[in-house]
């Protein structure tokens, strides 16, 4: 699997190359320089709404008591979409322009989520709530005390571990 992710890094110059020589071809080279800087431009523009939305997003689910998996997964394809949209290429803008597209998003989400979502559900699940116990169990509070005896007991002597009076 590495080998393979190295090769693709390696052939995806190649691949931009090829792909400007032919659209440049068929569009101009103005017209493809053109849609390079606009692709920069909503990439960065894409950038710096993402963390907000992804915060919004993930506690809007969180408040809806369902995992934020989705969510989180979400602002992650967004944020890697506008990377590749200001990467200056005709191939990374084609595979933004998709991961943009939430159908998707929700395909690659179902293929890999399945492991995590009993995680997720049980990670969300104990978020704000208090530990449950059974309503008549009784209320324990463990804590230390010193038994006072009475006005009589102030006679100058402390317990041992009470800090001094001033």
């Amino acid at each position: 699997m590495p080998a393979l992710a190295i090769l693709g890094l390696l052939a995806l110059p190649l691949a931009e190359i090829a792909a400007f020589v032919v659209i440049g071809g068929e569009i101009g080279v103005l017209a493809t320089l053109g849609w390079v800087i606009v692709a920069m431009v909503l990439g960065a523009a894409l950038l710096r709404d993402q963390p907000m939305r992804a915060v919004v997003e993930t506690r809007a689910a969180i408040a809806r008591r369902q995992p934020p998996g989705r969510a989180l997964f979400d602002a992650l394809c967004r944020t890697v979409a506008g990377i590749l949209l200001i990467v200056p290429g005709v191939v990374t803008d084609v595979i933004a322009l998709l991961l943009l597209l939430p159908p998707l998003r929700g395909a690659i989400y179902r293929a890999v989520a399945g492991s995590t979502r009993a995680e997720m559900s049980v990670m969300v699940s104990g978020l704000d709530e208090a530990p449950r116990r059974p309503p008549s169990a009784p209320r324990v509070i463990d804590g230390e005390f010193i038994e006072v005896e009475g006005p009589s007991s102030d006679s100058g002597r402390r317990p041992p571990s009470s800090p001094p009076r001033p």
